[in-house]
C-alpha cells in the first residue's frame, strides 16, 4: 500500500482553524482507530548548489528528486556529490469519534526539530504533532466514505473497510484526529 504521508497531514490539518471548544456535561462516546505508516528511503547525492541550496539526490530505484535545504539545515556546506542521504519517516493518525459533545472545528500544532552540531554532516529530526476536531456533514455507506468540515475546509475521505465503528457514524458527529509525524535525515560521506 502506498501511502502520501505529506498529503494527508496536509488534508486533515487544512480541516480547520483556530476556533474554541465547549464540551456538554453528557460523558461522551469515543471510538475510532489509528493508521500508522512509515517508509525508509536511501540516495545518494548527485549535484549540490550552494547558492541556491538545491540538493539532487538519486534512490536506490533510480529516481532523481531535487530539493530545496532550507536554513533549518545546518552545516549545509558539508554536503557533497557521492554522500549517502539516509531518509526515515514515520508517521500515526489516530481517529475518534465523539458523540454527546459539542465541539467547535479546532486546530492545534507543534513543531519540534533537532539538526547536527557545528561541522558535522547535516543530519536532523523533524517532529511535528496536531489535532483537528471537525464534524460528519455527509456519509456514503455505500461508498464508504465520509465528509468532513472545518470552519476552513471540507474534505471526503474514504474509509477502510476494516473500521467497524463506521456503521455508527452519523451526520453532526464531530471527529477527533491526533497527527504525529517523525522525518529523520542524515548525511553520510561516501
Amino acid at each position: 500500500m502506498k501511502m502520501n504521508y505529506m498529503a494527508i497531514w496536509a488534508s486533515m490539518l487544512g480541516l480547520a482553524l483556530a476556533g474554541c471548544a465547549t464540551q456538554k456535561t453528557d460523558s461522551p462516546e469515543a471510538w475510532g482507530g489509528a493508521v500508522v505508516g512509515q517508509l525508509q528511503k536511501k540516495a545518494v547525492v548527485q549535484n549540490v548548489d550552494y547558492r541556491t541550496r538545491e540538493v539532487t539526490v538519486k534512490d536506490e530505484a533510480g529516481e532523481i528528486s531535487t530539493m530545496v535545504a532550507g536554513p533549518v539545515v545546518r552545516n549545509f556546506n558539508q554536503i557533497n556529490p557521492g554522500d549517502k542521504v539516509a531518509l526515515q519517516y514515520r508517521e500515526s493518525v489516530t481517529i475518534a469519534v465523539m458523540k454527546g459533545v459539542d465541539v467547535a472545528p479546532t486546530r492545534a500544532e507543534t513543531v519540534d526539530v533537532a539538526g547536527a552540531p557545528p561541522g558535522e554532516k547535516p543530519a536532523g529530526v523533524i517532529v511535528r504533532t496536531g489535532e483537528v476536531v471537525a464534524e460528519v456533514i455527509a456519509i456514503n455507506h455505500k461508498d464508504r466514505t465520509v465528509t468532513l468540515k472545518g470552519p476552513a475546509r471540507t474534505l471526503t475521505v474514504q474509509v477502510n473497510t476494516k473500521d467497524k465503528g463506521f456503521n455508527r457514524l452519523t451526520v453532526g458527529d464531530k471527529v477527533y484526529l491526533r497527527l504525529a509525524s517523525a522525518l529523520a535525515v542524515a548525511v553520510t560521506a561516501e
